[in-house]
């Protein structure tokens, strides 16, 4: 069914994010609906994480971009591949992300 006059999204005074959507239903009768705001994603933190097909999150270890040579040769080569994360820290980090929490 096409659009009518009168359809159409506000925002409602005061708050910002909540948005009131009109529209018209099948038979005819105009409704209001409260659109709640979605989730937006950490945009720095998915630059930093990856999540695993499993749910686990990897990161890169800090202090391993540079400066090595005053490191050790164990201590580098801990640093070189991913980490997993441990901890109940993840639930909260997928949820940052826009993954299942």
């Amino acid at each position: 069914m096409a659009a009518r006059a009168g359809t159409g999204r506000r925002t409602i005074a005061g708050d910002k994010y909540s948005t009131i959507l009109f529209r018209f239903d099948r038979f005819g009768r105009l409704e209001v609906c409260i659109i709640m705001p979605k989730m937006k994603t950490h945009k720095g933190l998915k630059k930093r994480i990856r999540i695993t097909a499993t749910g686990k999150v990897k990161f890169k270890p800090a202090n391993s971009g540079h400066l090595m040579s005053g490191k050790s040769g164990n201590r580098c080569r801990s640093m070189r591949g991913m980490r997993v994360l441990k901890g109940t820290v993840q639930a909260a980090i997928r949820n940052a992300v826009g993954g299942k929490a």
